[in-house]
């Protein structure tokens, strides 16, 4: 095991603004997830990364809108699909700022 392994239970914490509305999709199980992406970027003139937010079963988040200032702390998780990796925060804590 390697210490790329253990990344998934570092918590994170990343602040920014949402680039769309929060989006909200409803589960048979009556579970929901709320997802939204912000913008990440070392410097002004580096290039920006989109961090893909996941909240689970906290449907008050749906209302967060495009321009929204946020902090997030969560889990970071690597999915790969078609080929690619995709880096996804799993959300602990949200708090509009």
């Amino acid at each position: 095991m390697s210490k790329e392994d253990f990344k998934q239970f570092e918590l994170s914490t990343f602040t920014g603004y949402l680039s769309v509305d929060a989006e909200i999709k409803y589960f048979e199980s009556g579970k929901n997830k709320v997802t939204f992406s912000i913008p990440l970027s070392l410097t002004k003139d580096s290039e920006t990364f989109w961090l893909k937010c996941e909240i689970w079963n906290k449907e008050e988040f749906a209302e967060l809108k495009k321009g929204t200032q946020v902090l997030v702390q969560g889990y970071l998780v690597d999915s790969e699909y078609q080929g690619k990796v995709y880096t996804t925060l799993k959300t602990q804590n949200c708090i509009k700022l």
